[in-house]
């Protein structure tokens, strides 16, 4: 039996490209600038990651967000209305609520649920309306975007 005595060289990037590759990602992160792969071709675009939300799934998005919004002020009251009128604003989020309290918030979190999957297409469920609502924190143009779509359904109201 013959061994091999020298030493086998395991193969890394090299440092300067694993660097070139980090730097990349962090400047397309923070642009909001997201890759896209052409189907046809191997050539890669960029698209703002704003503009990856269709025109219909910021309509659809802002429709569902309305109706939680109503939803919500409607169970508040209800619920302020059981406490007395000392409510927090992060009500259902609280510990030891009294029990209808905790029904007013199981069935927000019912209806809410039922709205978004009223709602529920090819292009617009649950998921998409989750990204959308962690996103728009962080992406001014998209929230304006929302927000125009809101000022609509307003005006249609």
């Amino acid at each position: 039996m013959i061994m091999n005595s020298s030493p086998r060289r395991l193969q890394f990037p090299c440092l300067s490209q694993v660097a070139l590759i980090g730097a990349l990602s962090t400047v397309g992160v923070l642009s909001g600038l997201v890759p896209q792969l052409a189907h046809r071709s191997l050539a890669l675009s960029f698209e703002s990651a704003a503009l990856a939300q269709s025109n219909n799934q910021i309509e659809k998005y802002a429709k569902v967000a309305y109706k939680i919004e109503l939803l919500r002020q409607q169970l508040y009251q209800e619920a302020r209305e059981k406490m007395g009128g000392n409510t927090p604003a992060n009500l259902c989020q609280q510990p030891n609520l009294p029990g209808s309290v905790a029904a007013i918030c199981q069935r927000f979190s019912q209806k809410s649920g039922e709205i978004v999957a009223s709602e529920r297409d090819g292009e617009f469920n649950e998921g998409v309306f989750n990204d959308i609502t962690r996103r728009k924190a962080g992406d001014p143009g998209l929230q304006r975007r929302i927000n125009e779509a809101i000022g609509r359904i307003q005006g249609g109201r």
